[in-house]
């Protein structure tokens, strides 16, 4: 029941995250913030070759869930987050994404591997996967559900891009 990252790594680091229970709260920063809407599972940023496997994420739908920011998601990466390895994780309940791959300009996130993750049980209130302007060259493999956002420059297999929603991907935070 926690407001924020459940666990969160903020490189640079080659870490390993397994066999967590992660249930973040449904109450995201009501204060001080109440637009930053953050319960998400695991955070990751700046991190190389870091390995997640064999966790497992109980989402619920945040009460200020009304943004388009990786709001209740059960994994993030975001600002270089590069080679890094996703495996065998199980995101189940309600929230905007199971899976948020964002970057920035300056800081892309690419070249991460998502494989044989369980998305069966997760209902998106936006999408299965997203992806940001700046994840490039990513891999999904044996992942179900839906896709929206930078789908042609990552390789997707089981995910279905979501039709008239590619601009509903999670922003960068830089303005165009």
């Amino acid at each position: 029941n926690w407001s924020g990252n459940g666990i969160d790594s903020a490189g640079p680091a080659k870490v390993t995250i397994e066999k967590n229970l992660i249930q973040p709260g449904p109450f995201a920063n009501l204060v001080p913030n109440p637009n930053a809407c953050v319960a998400n599972g695991i955070f990751i940023a700046h991190n190389d070759s870091a390995i997640v496997e064999g966790n497992t994420i109980e989402l619920v739908t945040a009460l200020t869930a009304t943004n388009t920011s990786p709001c209740t998601a059960g994994i993030v990466l975001a600002m270089a987050a590069n080679k890094n390895v996703f495996k065998a994780n199980k995101v189940e309940g309600t929230g905007r994404y199971a899976i948020a791959v964002m970057g920035n300009p300056a800081n892309p996130d690419q070249n991460n591997l998502f494989v044989g993750n369980n998305l069966t049980g997760f209902s998106p209130t936006g999408a299965t996967v997203s992806l940001g302007n700046f994840a490039t060259n990513n891999t999904f493999v044996g992942n179900s559900g839906t896709v929206v956002g930078n789908t042609g420059a990552n390789t997707i297999t089981g995910l279905s891009p979501v039709a008239g929603e590619v601009g509903e991907a999670v922003s960068d935070g830089v303005s165009d």
